[in-house]
């Protein structure tokens, strides 16, 4: 996942982007932030030794887990621009507002904190064994079912980080249809696509354009 990473952040699949640039209003009228999205740098692979040991875990448990790491100095101290993609091994069942991982959701990415105070951003990413089965990512390969998913995440946390219940559409929610759609989600039935560098070539899913 290091090399997928280091090659996804730094592709033609971040160009594009540019369009979600946030220039124009907001629902509310209120005026864009004018943030420009450009490729951004793969930063490191860590592996951590949890403080919380439970095997079932809710997102509000997680975010504080990343804090702790982050305090202890285990996870670097992050910037504005720093997404943590989270990966767990097989075993760790997930809740979100109600719902569990690999019935519910193949993955999901939050944040912590307030748009105004210190904050970070986090995708998470249930292990795709046996559990997570049922057709997550839709990848020829259990990798590239990661990759595929990893992209969806990635993309919806860089076009909209601060994600609010879609239905009631808002500040700081940047970019999502009235049913609660994210860019990944209405394309995330339409298949992959393959992002070809020097060295591997990755599955990445398709994104709204």
């Amino acid at each position: 996942i290091a090399g997928y990473f280091t090659a996804v952040a730094n592709s033609t699949y971040l160009d594009w982007l540019d369009e979600y640039m946030t220039m124009g209003n907001a629902v509310d009228g209120r005026k864009g932030t004018q943030q420009h999205i450009g490729r951004g740098k793969y930063m490191a692979e860590v592996t951590i030794t949890p403080f919380n040991k439970k095997t079932t875990l809710d997102d509000v448990e997680i975010a504080a887990e990343l804090q702790q790491q982050i305090d202890a100095g285990n996870l670097p101290k992050p910037d504005a621009a720093t997404l943590f993609m989270t990966y767990f091994p097989a075993g760790i069942s997930i809740t979100v507002d109600g719902m569990k991982s690999c019935h519910d959701f193949c993955a999901y990415h939050s944040f912590k904190g307030t748009v105004d105070a210190a904050h970070f951003f986090y995708g998470i990413m249930p292990d795709l064994g046996v559990m997570c089965s049922f057709g997550c990512g839709f990848g020829t390969s259990k990798f590239d079912s990661y990759t595929a998913i990893s992209a969806h995440e990635f993309i919806e946390a860089i076009t909209d980080p601060f994600p609010t219940p879609g239905s009631n559409p808002a500040f700081p929610q940047a970019w999502n249809t009235t049913d609660g759609s994210e860019i990944g989600d209405l394309c995330a039935s339409s298949g992959n696509n393959p992002l070809v560098t020097a060295n591997m070539t990755y599955a990445v899913q398709s994104e709204w354009d």
